[in-house]
């Protein structure tokens, strides 16, 4: 398979990925208009991963969802949409050397470590009881929450740089 069809079947992949956790998300983990933990770009506190787990566990179902196919989808989504962003830089910094190309690939890197770590951190908010949940975990996985969308900024800038920089020679 050439190196173009891997970067075309990783972006449908990612595509369908991505609408089905969007479509799922708004359809049925977004109870009394919240948000969830994962499409918080700008984080959350105790108090709303309070109010939002006490409306997930009203909501039939939704908790189950959130811990089960969704939590599926989103580790795997971010696994294969960095790559994606790794291939993406391969295809356009091919005229760099490869130790600026491994560093380039450090940011989509980032991005992928920050969402699985936020994953994992969701994951434990969402099987805590309400009344338990503890300000230090909520802030733990708030803050790759955060960190992961500037990761992925990052990457995104990163790749536009890097295909910018390639026209001009």
């Amino acid at each position: 398979m050439t190196a173009a069809r891997v970067r075309s079947v990783l972006a449908i992949l990612s595509a369908l990925l991505f609408g089905a956790l969007i479509w799922l998300s708004a359809t049925y983990l977004t109870p009394q208009g919240y948000d969830t933990f994962d499409g918080s770009p700008l984080g959350y506190d105790l108090t709303y991963a309070r109010e939002y787990l006490s409306a997930l566990q009203d909501t039939d179902g939704a908790l189950a969802l959130y811990t089960g196919p969704v939590r599926l989808l989103d580790t795997v989504f971010p696994v294969v949409f960095t790559g994606l962003l790794v291939m993406m830089l391969h295809h356009a910094s091919r005229t760099w050397s490869l130790v600026p190309q491994l560093f380039l690939f450090l940011i989509p890197g980032t991005y992928l470590v920050m969402d699985l770590a936020e994953n994992a951190l969701v994951g434990q908010i969402l099987s805590t009881n309400v009344q338990e949940l503890r300000a230090d975990l909520v802030n733990q996985a708030s803050g790759f929450t955060v960190s992961k969308y500037i990761a992925l900024g990052a990457s995104v800038l990163a790749l536009v740089a890097v295909k910018i920089g390639a026209r001009g020679k």
